[in-house]
């Protein structure tokens, strides 16, 4: 995945109610022009993904860990992951 239209960054993965959740930098939001509920694909850590980033006013998107692709990537709270994320039209 590599293109003007991708983005890269590590994160902490952070509790939400009972979800894992991934904030995606306010830069990279605006870098790949993210704005309200925004469809993506991308990787965690290597392990392929699409969904939807939940945005979250005046703080940055949210991306969902579902059980899934938590499940599939390992990740759990208090882990950082590697993030690479574009927008899917």
């Amino acid at each position: 995945m590599s293109s003007k239209n991708t983005a890269s960054f590590t994160a902490a993965v952070y509790k939400v109610g009972i979800n894992p959740t991934i904030s995606v930098p306010e830069e990279i939001a605006e870098q790949l022009g993210l704005k309200g509920f925004a469809k993506i694909k991308g990787t965690i850590n290597g392990t392929d993904f699409t969904t939807t980033l939940i945005p979250v006013e005046r703080k940055p998107h949210r991306l969902y860990v579902n059980s899934e692709l938590k499940e599939k990537t390992g990740i759990d709270f208090g882990d950082v992951a590697k993030v690479t994320i574009e927008p899917v039209n």
